[in-house]
């Protein structure tokens, strides 16, 4: 399942989503292991959203809409209007009252932009950088998606290892004591006592090292879910 879940990054169906792949897809003769359930992942899509990355490129992403829109805007006819308010300071000047009154004066100036192929240009490097960073973001998306999914897988399973060690511990205790009545009862000895008690500490040793491993786990988890409580980051 987790190997499957990895290779669905580069397996793809025709609208280029990810695809897990089947056990239908393994070579002639090999059959696939049970698979593990992972538990359900909440909100994952708030999970994307708060990731750093993902921020980061969102950032980039409107700065970048910012800069087509702007050069979008240097290819577009420029009507401009202005009004202009004079008037005389001081004595009548040369021309008379006539020259001394206050004027007011409306224009309108209309350009149009020379150097189309070279602002052209720039709006088509502008809309690749923007096409660039939105295909990088889909990759972080599915990136991050597959990588959450891979720690709920390992999540899951180290959890289920953890709990069949316990069992073993349980089962080994339930051994030994039958060992030992059989030892009083005197069908046994020392020696298959003696290995009863060693094989009930190696299932103790097992089931602590696999709850070191869930606990691991867990920790992985709850970075990768950015669940800053459970990390006491908050």
């Amino acid at each position: 399942m987790l190997a499957a879940n990895q290779l669905s990054f580069y397996l793809r169906d025709d609208a280029g989503q990810p695809k897990l792949p089947t056990d239908g897809r393994l070579p002639g003769g090999m059959e696939a292991l049970p698979g593990v359930v992972p538990r359900a992942l909440d909100s994952a899509a708030e999970v994307l959203i708060a990731r750093p990355e993902l921020m980061r490129l969102e950032n980039q992403i409107r700065r970048a809409g910012n800069r087509l829109q702007l050069r979008k805007n240097a290819l577009k006819p420029r009507f401009d209007v202005s009004l202009e308010l004079a008037s005389g300071i001081g004595g009548v000047g040369e021309g008379g009252v006539s020259r001394d009154s206050t004027d007011t004066i409306f224009g309108l100036k209309f350009s149009v932009p020379i150097q189309r192929r070279q602002a052209q240009g720039r709006v088509d490097q502008a809309r690749a950088e923007l096409d660039a960073l939105q295909l990088r973001r889909q990759q972080v998306e599915e990136r991050i998606a597959l990588e959450l999914q891979g720690i709920v897988l390992g999540l899951t399973f180290a959890e289920q290892v953890a709990d069949l060690a316990a069992t073993d511990v349980v089962l080994s205790q339930k051994l030994e004591l039958a060992e030992i009545e059989r030892f009083r009862n005197g069908a046994s000895d020392f020696f298959l006592v003696n290995l009863r008690e060693q094989t009930v500490a190696q299932a103790q040793i097992r089931e602590i090292s696999a709850r070191l491993d869930a606990r691991v786990a867990e920790v992985t988890f709850d970075a990768g879910t950015l669940n800053l409580r459970n990390l006491a980051l908050e």
